[in-house]
């Protein structure tokens, strides 16, 4: 199952995009479609916590590893 991230409806003032994972406090597989990576990360109120090796932009997940393409997101068991 790949879930998919979206804007939540209230601003923020920091450069990351609310999003709208339910529940708001969800541990995520994250596989990097370039250098398969793939790892564990957290999101806390529907925002990426912070990590050196991800970052979210809008609502896509990017591995720091160079590739244009975001990351696939999977639930953890």
């Amino acid at each position: 199952m790949v879930f998919t991230l979206t804007r939540s409806p209230r601003t923020q003032s920091s450069n990351r995009t609310a999003t709208n994972l339910l529940p708001m406090d969800r541990e995520l597989v994250v596989f990097c479609p370039g250098c398969k990576t793939l790892e564990t990360l957290w999101f806390n109120n529907g925002w990426l916590m912070q990590t050196r090796k991800f970052n979210q932009q809008d609502e896509r997940v990017f591995h720091d590893c160079g590739t244009p393409e975001p990351c696939h997101l999977y639930r953890s068991c």
